[in-house]
C-alpha cells in the first residue's frame, strides 16, 4: 500500500522541480546570449529585420513578400523600442535601392537591408542584437511548453528530461539566436497542439482562446504553419480511438471529443 505523502511534501517537490526547470531555462538563455553577441548576421536576418522596421515606420509591406508579416513586425518593433533607449537606426531613404524596392524589383530588399545595417547613422551590430532578442523569447516559450506538456504526459522526470535535452541541444541554441521563422514557428506549433490536447481532454472551453491565438500567430509567421492541420487531426483521432493516451484515467471527455462522438 502506497503511503500518502505528508502535507506540504507535494508542494515542496513541485517547487524543486519548477526550480530545476527554471535553472535549465536560464542555462539555455545564457548559451543563446553569450553566442549571439559574437555572431555576425546570417543571410536573411537583415531583410527580416529591416522589413519589419519599415512596416512600422512607413506602413510599407513590400520588402518581405515571401512570408507573412508577424515575425518581421516583432523584430522591427524590438528595434523601435531600442531607439527609445538610444539605439541609432537610419534608413537609406531616399536612394536608388529604395527606389528599386518601391518598384517591386526582386532582390532589392536584400541590398536595402545590408545598406541600412551598414549605414553610418545606424548602430548596426547593436540593432541586430536587439532584433534577435524576441527569438530568444520564443525559444524560452518552446522550452517552457515542452516542460509543461511533458509533465502532464510523463510526470516530473519525463518533463525534466525533455527540457534538459532541449536546453542543451546545440541546434536549438543556434536557431534561437537568429532572426528567422524557425524557432517561433516551432514554439507556436507546440503551444497550439498543447491547448488543442487540453481542449479535447478537459471539460470546458478554457483552452480554446489560447489555442486560437497560438494557431493564428503561427500562420502569421510562416506559411508552413498550415502543416499543423493534419497533425491536429491525428491528436483528435488519438483522443477518440485511445482516450487513455490523451487524458488521465477516468477523466471526463472534453468538448471537442464529445462533439466527435456525437457526430459519429
Amino acid at each position: 500500500m502506497t503511503e500518502t505523502p505528508p502535507p506540504g511534501e507535494a508542494a515542496r517537490r513541485n517547487l524543486r522541480v519548477n526550480l530545476f526547470a527554471g535553472i535549465l531555462l536560464v542555462i539555455f538563455a545564457a548559451q543563446v546570449l553569450s553566442s549571439m553577441v559574437v555572431k555576425s548576421a546570417t543571410f536573411d536576418e537583415q531583410v527580416y529585420a529591416v522589413a519589419g522596421y519599415v512596416y512600422l515606420d512607413r506602413g510599407d509591406f513590400r520588402l518581405k513578400r515571401d512570408a507573412p508579416p508577424l515575425l518581421s513586425t516583432i523584430a522591427g518593433l524590438a528595434m523601435h523600442v531600442g531607439e527609445l533607449a538610444g539605439l541609432r537606426i537610419a534608413l537609406p531613404i531616399p536612394g536608388p535601392t529604395w527606389d528599386r524596392c518601391k518598384k517591386w524589383n526582386l532582390g532589392a530588399e536584400w541590398k536595402f537591408g545590408r545598406e541600412m545595417f551598414s549605414h553610418p547613422g545606424t548602430d548596426g551590430f547593436a540593432a541586430l542584437q536587439v532584433a534577435r532578442f524576441p527569438i530568444l523569447l520564443f525559444g524560452l516559450l518552446l522550452g517552457a511548453y515542452l516542460f509543461i506538456w511533458g509533465r502532464r504526459l510523463f510526470g516530473d522526470a519525463g518533463a525534466l528530461l525533455a527540457l534538459g535535452v532541449f536546453c542543451l541541444d546545440p541546434n536549438m541554441v543556434a536557431h534561437s539566436r537568429v532572426v528567422s521563422a524557425d524557432v517561433p514557428t516551432a514554439a507556436l506549433m507546440v503551444v497550439s497542439h498543447y491547448y488543442f490536447y487540453r481542449l479535447i481532454t478537459e471539460r470546458g472551453l478554457r483552452a480554446l482562446g489560447p489555442f486560437a491565438l497560438a494557431f493564428a500567430a503561427c500562420l502569421l509567421i510562416k506559411y508552413t504553419g498550415m502543416l499543423m492541420l493534419p497533425s491536429l487531426g491525428l491528436v483528435g483521432l488519438a483522443a477518440l480511438v485511445r482516450p487513455d493516451l490523451t487524458g488521465p484515467a477516468g477523466a471526463a471527455p472534453g468538448p471537442a471529443r464529445l462533439w466527435v462522438i456525437r457526430r459519429g
